[in-house]
């Protein structure tokens, strides 16, 4: 297991046990005040952000290494037959939604 994953599992072990120790203390009401402040917390980090330090092109993968797009209909990369496949059947189970 990777050191990234590791620190994963370590943040979901506190934050269990916060939890138990929150509904323990105050009830199960607790639960739902922390989900909202940790939301709160999550997305007031999006300011943390240095717009310097983010690359649109690179995060969404609109264009290849030598420039050309790279994104097919509707975001869909379609440059192999697979991947168009993938999307199709994606499309028709999830469609309904």
């Amino acid at each position: 297991m990777g050191m990234n994953q590791g620190w994963n599992h370590l943040g979901n072990m506190v934050a269990a046990i916060v939890a138990m120790m929150l509904v323990t203390w105050i009830g199960l009401y607790a639960v739902f005040y922390a989900v909202t402040a940790v939301a709160a917390l999550a997305a007031a980090s999006v300011f943390a952000i240095r717009p310097s330090e983010l690359d649109e092109k690179r995060a969404s993968g609109a264009t290849q290494e030598d420039g050309t797009e790279s994104i097919g209909f509707c975001g869909v990369q379609t440059e192999t037959t697979s991947k168009l496949r993938f999307a199709r059947s994606e499309w028709v189970s999830h469609g309904e939604m």
